[in-house]
């Protein structure tokens, strides 16, 4: 997890962020009031990098209201034995 070491703070490069960019992202694609919405894909560079920093703020809010664990989530179980 990519976080700040002297605040255990997530940045924008934490897989997190990311994730949490781009369902935003979808969910604001998939609105059909909002047609002009592109999909994660569709946005420039300086789109997603805006993005990003919203979700690593929302998600740093979200921490903070203990909402969500510090704890790193773990991955779901694939079915497969090990």
């Amino acid at each position: 997890m990519n976080t700040d070491p002297q605040t255990d703070r997530p940045e924008v490069d934490d897989p997190r962020v990311l994730a949490l960019a781009k369902a935003r992202q979808q969910m604001a694609h998939k609105n059909p009031f909002n047609v002009v919405c592109p999909p994660w894909d569709g946005l420039t560079g300086q789109e997603q990098e805006l993005s990003l920093l919203d979700a690593r703020n929302y998600l740093r809010a979200a921490l903070d209201a203990g909402l969500l664990s510090a704890a790193p989530v773990a991955a779901p179980p694939t079915g497969q034995a090990d």
